[in-house]
């Protein structure tokens, strides 16, 4: 047992003349265990594919890599409940090693641990932190009033959220969304536009519709995002 490599043996009796083997080179044995080469990261954002990726070896007892190809390892969530995606299942090469390119986690903010498996070989990761993922959403939490006067400012005001993919909120500052009518040929008067807070929060302040009356929409816009449209409005007169 022990590390591969070129060994000799010795042979003792007493005071009789000892005897040394001919070289015996020893070679790993079975593969009883996995192990990682590239560890995952401690953190990930959702929907992002991590970096690294895992890297996997199999080893012997004496923690000997095993070179064995073809042997599959398949990865699954251990703890948390996320959605896996990418290739869940990587296979090793000549010397053993399985290598995975585009694991990526998609879900809720929390703390994941993912398992490998190989037959009965198996090996759980560290904790991942999993955090909300780039803005790409817009989302409205207050909707406009409704009904509403022709003229008067709504009363509460839209407030806008950036979120994730996965409809987690982004707390990502600066980003300006602008408010344009989808329905209808009135005018919409105020400031049309509202630039996100640290909290990824973007509050109107004077908006408000004036025209015929009639059902109205309101459609929110930023460079990059997929907009968002209001709840129907139904303006009344002033």
């Amino acid at each position: 047992g022990g590390t591969i490599g070129v060994r000799t043996l010795s042979f003792t009796s007493g005071v009789l003349t000892p005897s040394v083997s001919a070289n015996v080179t020893v070679t790993a044995g079975p593969a009883s265990k996995l192990s990682f080469t590239a560890l995952l990261p401690t953190t990930a954002q959702s929907g992002v594919p991590f970096v690294p990726q895992p890297v996997l070896q199999l080893r012997d007892a004496s923690d000997n890599a095993v070179t064995t190809a073809l042997v599959n390892v398949i990865v699954s969530i251990a703890t948390g409940n996320p959605t896996l995606g990418g290739t869940l299942t990587a296979i090793t090469d000549v010397s053993g090693t399985a290598t995975f390119t585009n694991l990526v986690l998609t879900g809720t903010p929390g703390d994941r641990t993912l398992s490998f498996t190989a037959g009965a070989l198996t090996v759980t990761s560290g904790t991942i932190t999993m955090t909300a993922g780039p803005a790409s959403n817009l989302s409205i939490t207050t909707q406009p009033q409704s009904p509403v006067q022709s003229g008067v400012s709504f009363s509460p005001q839209p407030v806008i959220q950036l979120r994730d993919a996965a409809n987690n909120p982004v707390s990502t500052p600066g980003v300006v969304i602008t408010a344009v009518l989808s329905t209808g040929a009135p005018a919409l008067g105020g400031i049309f536009t509202a630039t996100t807070n640290a909290a990824g929060v973007a509050t109107f302040t004077n908006l408000s519709i004036t025209g015929v009356i009639g059902v109205r929409t309101i459609i929110f816009t930023a460079p990059s995002f997929t907009s968002v449209t209001s709840n129907s409005i139904d303006v009344t007169a002033g």
